[in-house]
């Protein structure tokens, strides 16, 4: 069975990863007062996702706290 994907699916995967990479960017550059363009023009992937992942958890870890148990 061959088991290569068609121009359509791999258009789909393509741009599925794309936009996860945008909204990561957004959210960023947001964070950092960056426009996303700059960040996905000079960045590298591992650094942008090294970057959503620390200030994603800053966020996350500052909501907790506000959680009195």
């Amino acid at each position: 069975m061959n088991s290569q994907k068609t121009v359509e699916e791999a258009s789909d995967d393509y741009f599925e990863k794309f936009d996860l990479y945008v909204s990561m960017a957004h959210f960023v550059g947001k964070t950092l007062h960056i426009r996303p363009n700059d960040i996905l023009d000079t960045w590298g992937v591992p650094e942008l996702v090294v970057a959503y992942g620390h200030y994603a958890n800053e966020i996350t870890s500052q909501n907790l706290s506000l959680i009195h148990i």
